[in-house]
């Protein structure tokens, strides 16, 4: 007999989409057949899938939609950021270590911090250029090649954890979250193949002929940005928020910065976000604003196409709960 206990030790361990995924399937069933349904049928199925909807919510198995926020920083805010160390004693504990708190700050000169809560664990997107772009021929991606679905995916071999564990900033004492493993079984792990993995890209730049930087774009995964802000116009700026729209798959925010480095050095950045709830990815592209205005952000954040892969992990401890994102920087 199939009681609840059951059917909800059957899905104990199962992802929620593979779960979603089946009652979906299972809905058109019917679909493209000549047998007609009886009302008691249709009233059986009906009560069958409000009896698993409230299963599925009760363990947990639903659609996690991820969020999106903002503020603008002031120089009385808490200071909830933390640099060169962990923000919780308890950590150091559990690891044998001895907690150096380093330096809390809150960045109140700063223009904007982008908040977003997305899940510890999740997978690996990356992205592709589409030729109904209208980015300026001449642009072109500059002298280094940029970074790779591949070159994103040998960051989880035994090689790279060698080479990241000499890294300054490599938080001492730690095993790796993610098991290392050799790249063709990553390979497979993520549902591509080598060849294809180089054909997509995690973060791209556009130079013009002399060399000036013209164009970034950047896609972030979901375990890139859990517990970790994103900070806009450092040391000191002003944001002005252009556009706000927060649709069903898209959250999408227009702001154009105002940054001063130093006493009449400033520089003005016009950044998009566009920010993806249930795949729980951030595409952000910067640009001058003489350079690219908002219209032309938006043609080509519509010309741009994102994988996801089923390649799925989270990040190892870091030593900021922040990151600067600045054009030419970050």
């Amino acid at each position: 007999m199939l009681t609840a206990n059951r059917l909800l030790r059957a899905m104990d361990g199962m992802r929620e989409a593979y779960v979603l995924d089946a009652v979906r399937a299972l809905d058109l069933l019917g679909e493209g057949t000549k047998v007609r349904r009886s009302r008691y049928k249709i009233r059986r199925v009906a009560l069958i899938a409000a009896l698993l909807s409230l299963l599925l919510a009760a363990c947990g198995y639903v659609v996690y939609r991820a969020t999106m926020e903002y503020r603008e920083l002031k120089p009385d805010d808490e200071m909830c950021y933390y640099m060169n160390a962990r923000a919780d004693e308890a950590w150091y504990e559990e690891h044998g270590m001895v907690p150096e708190h380093g330096r809390r700050l809150n960045h109140g000169e700063c223009a904007l911090a982008l908040h977003f809560d997305t899940e510890e664990e999740g997978v690996i997107h990356a992205f592709r250029v589409g030729s109904d772009n209208g980015l300026d021929p001449a642009w072109h991606p500059g002298l280094v090649s940029p970074p790779t679905l591949k070159s994103r995916l040998e960051g989880f071999t035994p090689e790279a954890w060698e080479r990241n564990t000499k890294l300054p900033t490599f938080v001492e004492g730690t095993e790796p979250v993610n098991k290392p493993r050799p790249l063709p079984e990553v390979l497979r792990l993520a549902g591509i193949s080598e060849e294809e993995a180089e054909k997509w890209y995690c973060s791209m730049s556009y130079y013009d002929e002399s060399g000036s930087l013209k164009l970034r774009i950047d896609l972030y995964n979901g375990p890139m940005l859990h517990g970790h802000d994103l900070i806009c116009g450092w040391p000191k700026g002003e944001a002005t928020i252009m556009k706000d729209e927060r649709g069903e798959d898209t959250q999408v925010l227009e702001a154009q910065v105002d940054t001063e480095f130093l006493r009449e050095v400033r520089e003005q950045v016009n950044y998009y976000f566009a920010f993806y709830p249930k795949r729980q990815c951030l595409l952000v592209l910067m640009a001058h604003p003489e350079d690219m205005d908002f219209a032309a952000m938006e043609k080509l954040a519509g010309s741009i196409e994102i994988l996801d892969t089923a390649f799925t992990y989270k990040e190892e401890p870091s030593l900021t709960n922040w990151s600067v994102l600045a054009f030419a920087s970050g």
